[in-house]
């Protein structure tokens, strides 16, 4: 098992058309703007990571989504240099560069906006952990369950077919498979400056049964004033056939200092 800890303080920038300061995340709750809105958020941060390797990774990652009153666009970029020690001799130098694109559309099926149709791409490079490229294309179908009145607590969940092409460090052979996702998300809040997530998405081949992943992810955020909060974040990350030499599971614990405005 792989143990990843990541402490990384940056400053989230959240911008909207509204005001509004809604985060984003895998399987989102579509949201109940009648009128066309954007929203957006940025963040910026510097990590220390051990396990696979031991780095320094120079952080990037934004958000933006778009609503309508029938659908739903949502992008995502993160970006992170790294700077690599040699387990042997401890020098260090940049040996590799992480980039994370991904799109999702939603259409509304009903009035309420509780159940939709999806379709998605991302594209990832993770040389660390043994991901030298992978790419997964998808359509399927999600739906949202409110917890309360407010409509301030809900669980999502999404379910369709993925195609994924995946190249392994180390691996002379390139992936490509049909595959099964379902991918969920949970969002409440705790108390008045309380507020937790949880997402995870699971990806099961057609063709080979172990051949599958699932990334998830735990945060926990606190507002200690205005517009300004703590948050802290479990992630998990498992691949059922990792690159040679590279173990099955890598996880990360985050804590950062935010701002909204």
């Amino acid at each position: 098992m792989i143990l990843t800890t990541t402490l990384s303080f940056g400053l989230f920038a959240n911008f909207s058309g509204n005001g509004d300061n809604n985060s984003v995340q895998t399987a989102l709750p579509p949201h109940r703007n009648e009128d066309p809105n954007w929203h957006g958020k940025a963040n910026l941060g510097y990590s220390f990571l051990s396990g696979n390797s031991g780095s320094t990774t120079a952080a990037f990652s934004a958000e933006l989504r778009y609503d309508t009153d029938v659908d739903q666009w949502l992008f995502t970029a993160n970006y992170a240099g790294i700077r690599q020690a040699d387990r042997t001799t401890g020098d260090a130098q940049t040996t590799s560069r992480l980039y994370a694109i991904a799109g999702q559309y939603n259409h509304f099926i009903d009035d309420e906006k509780n159940v939709y149709a999806y379709c998605n791409t991302n594209i990832r490079q993770d040389v660390p952990v043994g991901l030298d490229l992978r790419w997964t294309v998808g359509a399927g179908g999600g739906a949202t369950l409110y917890l309360n009145e407010e409509k301030d607590a809900s669980i999502s969940l999404e379910v369709g077919p993925t195609f994924v092409h995946e190249e392994n460090i180390g691996s002379t052979e390139e992936v490509d498979t049909a595959a099964g996702r379902v991918a969920t998300r949970y969002e409440s809040p705790l108390w008045s400056e309380w507020l937790i997530t949880a997402t995870g998405e699971f990806l099961q081949s057609f063709d080979e049964t172990d051949d599958r992943s699932f990334v998830g992810e735990l945060n926990l955020n606190w507002k200690f004033r205005e517009n300004w909060y703590f948050a802290a974040t479990a992630a998990v990350a498992w691949d059922g056939t990792p690159a040679p030499d590279f173990e099955s599971t890598d996880r990360r614990f985050v804590l950062s200092v935010g701002h909204n405005f």
